[in-house]
């Protein structure tokens, strides 16, 4: 399975998730492959469920 089909199902494949939509904007060079791109992806967010990161204050 490619990065990208496992970064699709991780997104949008548990209802539990609700995200319907979102976009990846690559860039104008187009250096990396959406492989790459996903992988780095899966590989945050996997970061943030061990821990990782930190709040984002969203209140206006």
């Amino acid at each position: 399975m490619s990065e990208l089909a496992l970064l699709q199902d991780e997104l949008f494949g548990d209802a539990a998730n609700a995200i319907s939509d979102i976009k990846f904007y690559p860039g104008e060079t187009q250096e990396w492959m959406i492989d790459e791109i996903a992988e780095t992806i899966r590989k945050g967010i996997e970061d943030i469920r061990n821990g990782g990161g930190r709040d984002i204050d969203l209140s206006l």
